[in-house]
């Protein structure tokens, strides 16, 4: 990972309305980037198209489609399945250690850091808003990304919860990638290495 990730020169609408217009920019490989703006500004859409989920209409983005991205959406979508069904499914080979342990030693060791241990065989739909935004990004972290993706992972967690997500975020993006929007001023403080606010389709540094 030595050159940096660009978006060059990209158009993007949505439903006619003009999303990004000609915007660029260059995100260092390493750390922490956040996203932060009004709601409607973009920031969602500049994820998704960091992930490769949607194509610019014009313009370029220079992640390598070899890279494994693990992302979660602000609104979970989990599967009709256990709690540890759903982080099983995201592990892509039950036989590659996830940060060096086991798959199945990592979830439960993540399910009990959450005191959710207990849960691990309830139905994940049968979840609260805020225990379900934490499986949504614990699946994301157990596919062992090369980039990590956050859409607002702690917008519906207690404090206690928060905390733990962001030590997390913040352990992890030792040694991959993290994007990460947030709209709490002092989460961005506190886990940024680079930061940029998006308004009106710019994104400027902050």
């Amino acid at each position: 990972m030595n050159d940096n990730f660009k978006i060059q020169s990209i158009d993007f609408s949505y439903r006619e309305e003009l999303i990004f217009k000609n915007t660029s920019a260059i995100f260092s490989r390493n750390g922490i980037t956040t996203f932060s703006g009004d709601n409607g500004s973009g920031k969602t859409t500049l994820l998704r198209l960091l992930a490769g989920f949607i194509q610019p209409l014009r313009g370029s983005i220079n992640i390598p489609k070899t890279y494994k991205i693990g992302y979660a959406s602000q609104k979970p979508v989990l599967l009709n399945r256990s709690v540890k069904d759903n982080l099983l499914h995201a592990c892509l080979s039950l036989n590659k250690d996830i940060f060096g342990y086991k798959p199945m030693i990592y979830i439960n060791k993540i399910l009990k850091d959450f005191n959710m241990f207990e849960l691990k065989d309830v139905s994940a739909l049968r979840l609260s808003g805020g225990q379900q935004q934490i499986i949504a990004t614990l699946r994301a972290i157990v596919v062992n990304p090369d980039i990590l993706m956050l859409d607002e992972p702690t917008s519906n967690l207690d404090i206690a919860n928060k905390n733990k997500i962001e030590s997390m975020i913040k352990s992890i993006s030792k040694s991959k990638k993290v994007f990460l929007i947030s709209q709490d001023i002092l989460q961005v403080d506190k886990l940024s290495n680079e930061s940029y606010i998006i308004n009106d389709g710019n994104l400027s540094k902050n």
